[in-house]
Order: structure tokens, then C-alpha cells, then sequence
């Protein structure tokens, strides 16, 4: 342990003044202050008269002392003269200029005053700072002598102190490893622990001693380092047995510790069974490779996988199947149609680094899964909308696409069915050469190949049917020749309705667009001809509103109250905001649906007009608004608001028609 000795100058002194007159018909006690002068006075008497005097002494102490073991504190003190009477002092705070505080509570005393000259009072303490120096007897009558020491405001000889100190040692190490554990001598086996310094000074270096013969002899390690461990080579200790080891640090105060000891005990710890990591429970396609992962455990950190028996079973595990590889590799793939179907049970065991294998893992199971075998198209139907026929099995979802060269005309996706072996399609074809495709998938979501079949459409066309057609303010009027056939009406070559009685108009048109429209007759054998097409528009004033089920009876929307009617457009996209901890704000999630609405605000005359609106709220169906400006919108109303108007008798409404997915009309 290091001792240490630091000089401090003392830099605040003051005295006090405490007059006691000793005749006992006049006794009196007065205090005068003294606090500036360049003389400090222990003791002043003269005849019938003495004079106490405290004197105070203080010192900047640096803070770092405070960790320090404080052996003593020495008061360098310069008196002018001899003065022999005993002194007590006590460690306390004062402030200059005032009373100095009296000694209630000796630290300790100076028997032999203070010498002329200089005087060292060693005190065995820690002060912290400061002291207060008293007269230890009072004197009754005249006394010819008294102390005059220099204050620290003398040009000269100025009072000082110095303190002798020990530094503190660290205490003994901490968090020892290895402790109370087996580890293998093949592998480096790392020492640690932690330095304790009660000065927070880093560990400079350690000596480190260990012993395989329970204590008879020890073989050290010194090193000077900031490091708290030391990495012993692998394979310097015996192969069994048990170590017995301690080690001390030291600080940058050359300072030591005591040893902490412990011990540990020396074996080959085999290596445990290796860890399945997948697949384990799962539905696997037969179609695509299987890969097994399992962890290797080690009975050391520095053993490694050199080899593995990867064994596999297909009938509970009457008999295996082994598959062995000298690779690191934690996982082995087994080729896609491996398996075909059923329930696989696996297992593994590896070998390390010195060729010793572990026990075999756990028995793990999966079940592999197989696609269904693709379907066969038996039939097409040569109409123009033909029937699709096929046969398949383990079906529980079917798609069908048709083809006319390399392009998709029509497609079905994803049609949810164990039963239908048959599907019409939805639209006519011409005559010609196609190819219809269909997969299907099982339970499990797994498709089947595609089945193929060419086909040609060729029919006898019915009659061509002759299509008369009217512009008008609201709708297009169409008039076809007498046929007692289906006839069907296009526009811009989508279906749009169903002529009946020769006649259809449509109320569905955008107000002054022009459109191509045809109708097309068909028989009972879903055979067609279509008309020659010809152009037609509607242009209306104003705005109207009907529900899809019932086009012809609109309500005409024209002018709001003394003014244009107002209408606010809105457009926007889903998302939802989430909120995250450590993050101040949200992030957004969108989703793939917008949102389209259409605020309105109409005048109308009659209480006739409002109800029907409200009617066909009730019905719950979709609306059809078609606006002046040419825009139509397929959406529903939930509400409406109106209010009664009797300045201008009428009614004030208003509502917002909300955009939606509107698919149109069908053939069947």
C-alpha cells in the first residue's frame, strides 16, 4: 500500500476575543472580534485581567482526499514566542469575523503549547478541513505570557497543513469464472472477474494462480493489463480433476487486493443431442424439396458439427432410412417426390470436431401433402356459349380459363367447389378454334397441373335481326323487327339489358356521350347474330337519380334553393394508422380500397319528390345518379337530409351518395 504525503495551505484564519475580568466584586465578560489581523492570539493577560482567545484554521481539502485512508493531519504553525500552556482542538467550521465557536467536544489536546519559531501539531485524524484551537486551562490572576502565531494573511511564515494519506486497495475480485462448473480441457478456458476499486481506478494488472493438486502446488500468471480475464491455452491442464485457482488485481496506485479463490472441475462433457428445428408439424408439398434444420450442442464453445446421420421414416419407425454427411451444415434437403404422402417421422445425431457423436435428437413428424392429379376435360359444347365438362378428383377449389390463340378471353378464378364438373360460360364466342384450360385444388390449396383442350365453335347463325334507334332527352330507345328470340343489347359491345316486346331504352347512358350500340338475337342453342351497330346519345338538363332496379322511374334533380345545386366531390384511400412505442408519430398502413363520394344539395317542388327519394332508400339498393356534367356514379345513400322551405314551398335535401362496386347486369 502506498503512503502519500500532500502539503495544503491554510487560507482562512480567524480569532476571537473573549475578555473575562477576574476581581470577583467586578467579574465581566465581553467579546471583541479579531478577525483581519496578521496575528493570531492564543492567550493575552495582564494584571487582574485575562483574555481567552479561540483561534480557527482552515483549508481547501481536495474531494478526492475523501476516498483516501487519512493517517494524520499536520498544523505547521510559525509563534513569536514560547508559550507553555496546554491546547485543545476540535475539527469544526467557522466563519471570519464572527465568534469563533468554543471546544465542546475535544479531539484531542497539545500538551506543550507552541515553541518560538515554527511548531508541527500532528493530529491523527481527518479534519476535513478544518480546526479551532483553545486554551485548555483557565489562569486566575496576571499571566506574563501568550501566544502570537502568524495568520494567513502575514506576509510571512504563513500556517499550512499537510496530510498524510494511505491509498485505499481494491477489494477483492468479484463474479469469478469458472466456479463450481466441469469444462473441458481441450478447449481455451477463459478466467474472469471483475476488479472492485473503492477509488474507481482501473485494474493495471492481475496475478492469477491455479493448482490441480488441491493446493500442494501452484503455477502463477502475472500480466499487466486492463483486461479482467485471461484465456488459457486449450489443452494446458490435465484431462480430469479439479483446479483450484485465486487471483488478485492491481490499480494505478501500485495498490493490491487480496485473492479471491475458486474452483472448478476438469472432464469432457459429451456433446448433448442436437435440437430439431423444422419441419415439425407441418404440411409439406410433395412437389417441392424438404429441407431439415436442426442446432448443434456442443459439449464445449469450441466444438463444431463435422458430420451428421440424418435418418427419416415413413412408417412410424419400424425402419429408417439414413442419410450421412461429413459438412458443418446444420440442414439437409431431400429432393422434391421423395415422399408421396403421408406422415414422415425424422431424427439426427451428429458427430464433432473429434469424431465423438451425440445421442439422437428427439422424433419429430410432418405430414407431406400431395397435389391433385390433374383434372380431365371431357367435354366442350359447340355453342356459342359453350358448357365445360370435366372429370376430376380430391377437387375443393377449380379454375378455367379460354383461350383464342395466346391470348385469355375469359378467365374463372378460384371458384369454391367440391361438386361442379361443368361450368357455361358467361359469354358468347364466336365461331372459331379456342383452348380451354382448368386446374383444380385440394384441400390443402395445392394445384393440379393444367388440363388443355382445343375446341371449335361453329354454328348456324339464327336470322340477322334489324335494330331501329332514338336519341332522347333522357334515354336511348331501341325498337327491334318481331322475333320470338332472345334479343340482347350492347353498348360499346358490353350487355346492357334484355329487349322485350321489340322495345328497350336505356336510361343508363352519360348525358351527351355518344355511344355504339348493337343488338344480338340468340336461339335455344345459345347460337347468335348481331345487328349492324349504329350511334345514339341522350342529353338531358339537370341531374337524376334512380335505384338500378328500377331505371325508367327517376326523379330529376335540377337547381338548388336560388342557386346551382351544390355538389362536393371526395376522394381518398383506406389506411390505418398505428402507433408504436418509441416513435412520436404514427406510421400508416394502407390497404388496396379507396373511397369516392359525391355530397349533394338539390331543391325540390313537391313533397311527391322527396319521397320517392326516401322509398328508395328504403329499398336498400344500389342508386344510379347520373350528373350533368356526364359523370355517373353506381352507389348508395344512407341518409337524407331535408328541410322544409315554406318562403319558397318546396324542400331543401340533401345526402351523399357513397361510391361502390357495381358489376352491372347478367345474362342468366
Amino acid at each position: 500500500m502506498a503512503r502519500n504525503t500532500i502539503t495544503i495551505p491554510i487560507t482562512k484564519s480567524s480569532n476571537s476575543d473573549r475578555r473575562i475580568i477576574v476581581p470577583p466584586d467586578i467579574q465581566q465578560d465581553s467579546f471583541l472580534p479579531g478577525a483581519v489581523t496578521n496575528i493570531l492570539y492564543m492567550q493575552k493577560a495582564y494584571y487582574f485581567a485575562e483574555y481567552l482567545n479561540n483561534i480557527g484554521l482552515a483549508w481547501e481539502q481536495p474531494e478526492w482526499l475523501n476516498q483516501k485512508v487519512i493517517i494524520n493531519t499536520t498544523i505547521h504553525l510559525y509563534s513569536r514566542y514560547r508559550y507553555r500552556q496546554a491546547m485543545i482542538y476540535q475539527q469544526g467550521e467557522f466563519s471570519e469575523g464572527s465568534e469563533i465557536p468554543r471546544v465542546t467536544s475535544a479531539d484531542g489536546s497539545i500538551g506543550d503549547g507552541l515553541y518560538s519559531g515554527w511548531n508541527e501539531i500532528i493530529i491523527p485524524k481527518d479534519l476535513k478541513g478544518s480546526i479551532i484551537l483553545e486554551q485548555a486551562n483557565r489562569i486566575n490572576g496576571s499571566v506574563n505570557e501568550w501566544a502570537e502565531i502568524h495568520s494567513s494573511r502575514n506576509s510571512n511564515n504563513k500556517p499550512y497543513v499537510t496530510i498524510t494519506y494511505d491509498d485505499v486497495p481494491p477489494e477483492k475480485p468479484s463474479s469469478l469464472y469458472p466456479s463450481g462448473i466441469t469444462l473441458n480441457p481441450r478447449d481455451v478456458i477463459r478466467f474472469s472477474w471483475l476488479h472492485n476499486s473503492k477509488e474507481n481506478l482501473q485494474q493495471k494488472g492481475f496475478t492469477l494462480e491455479y493448482s490441480t493438486n488441491g493446493g500442494g502446488t501452484w503455477t502463477k500468471v502475472i500480466q499487466t493489463t486492463p483486461n479482467q480475464y485471461y484465456d488459457m491455452p486449450a489443452n494446458t491442464l490435465p484431462s480430469t480433476g479439479i483446479v483450484m485457482w485465486r487471483v488478485k488485481t492491481l490499480d494505478d496506485n501500485n495498490s493490491e487486493s487480496e485473492y479471491s479463490t475458486a474452483s472448478f472441475t476438469l472432464g469432457v462433457v459429451p456433446q448433448k443431442a442436437p435440437i430439431p428445428i423444422s419441419p415439425i408439424s407441418q404440411y409439406l408439398d410433395e412437389n417441392k424439396p424438404i429441407r431439415f434444420e436442426w442446432s448443434f450442442v456442443g459439449g464445449s464453445p469450441s466444438e463444431t458439427q463435422s458430420k451428421f446421420d440424418l435418418q427419416y421414416s415413413t412408417n412410424g419407425g419400424s425402419s429408417w432410412t439414413t442419410k450421412t454427411l461429413t459438412t458443418n451444415n446444420n440442414y439437409y434437403e431431400l429432393p422434391a417426390n421423395t415422399f408421396s404422402g403421408g406422415n414422415v417421422t425424422w431424427r439426427v445425431r451428429t458427430y464433432n470436431n473429434w469424431n465423438e457423436v451425440s445421442p439422437y435428437s428427439e422424433n419429430k413428424s410432418f405430414t407431406v401433402i400431395g397435389s391433385p392429379p390433374i383434372p380431365l376435360i371431357s367435354s366442350v359444347s359447340n355453342s356459342a356459349r359453350p358448357l365445360v365438362s370435366w372429370q376430376s378428383t380430391n377437387q375443393h377449389i377449380y379454375e378455367l380459363e379460354i383461350l383464342q390463340g395466346n391470348k385469355v378471353i375469359f378467365e374463372a378464378s378460384s371458384i369454391p367447389s367440391t361438386s361442379d364438373r361443368s361450368f357455361k360460360l358467361p359469354i358468347y364466342l364466336t365461331d372459331g378454334t379456342y383452348i380451354a384450360k382448368l386446374r383444380i385444388a385440394n384441400e390443402y390449396s395445392l394445384y393440379s397441373p393444367w388440363a388443355e383442350k382445343s375446341f371449335i365453335i361453329s354454328t348456324v347463325k339464327p336470322t340477322k335481326p334489324i335494330m331501329s334507334i332514338y336519341s332522347g332527352e333522357y334515354g336511348v330507345t331501341i325498337k327491334t323487327s318481331d322475333t320470338s328470340l332472345k334479343t340482347l343489347v350492347y353498348r360499346d359491345n358490353i350487355y346492357i339489358g334484355e329487349v322485350i316486346n321489340n322495345h328497350f331504352i336505356d336510361y343508363t347512358g352519360e348525358n351527351n356521350k355518344e355511344y355504339q350500340y348493337f343488338v344480338r338475337t340468340i336461339d335455344s342453342n345459345d347460337n347468335f347474330s348481331d345487328s349492324d351497330i349504329k350511334l345514339a346519345k341522350c342529353k338531358f338538363r339537370g341531374n337524376t337519380l334512380s335505384s338500378v332496379s328500377d331505371l325508367g322511374n327517376f326523379i330529376k334533380l335540377r337547381t338548388g334553393l336560388n342557386s346551382n345545386p351544390k355538389k362536393i366531390n371526395q376522394f381518398g384511400v383506406v389506411g390505418t394508422l398505428q402507433y408504436f412505442d418509441g416513435r412520436e408519430y404514427p406510421i400508416v398502413e394502407f390497404s388496396e380500397f379507396s373511397n369516392r363520394t359525391k355530397s349533394l344539395s338539390f331543391f325540390v317542388r313537391t313533397i311527391e319528390e322527396l319521397e320517392n327519394i326516401v322509398e328508395m332508400i328504403k329499398k336498400r339498393e344500389t342508386f344510379l345518379y347520373r350528373n350533368s356534367d356526364g359523370k355517373n356514379i353506381h352507389g348508395t345513400i344512407l341518409e337524407i337530409n331535408y328541410d322544409e322551405n315554406e318562403t319558397f314551398f318546396g324542400y331543401e335535401i340533401g345526402f351523399t351518395i357513397t361510391q361502390t362496386d357495381y358489376r352491372g347486369v347478367s345474362y342468366d
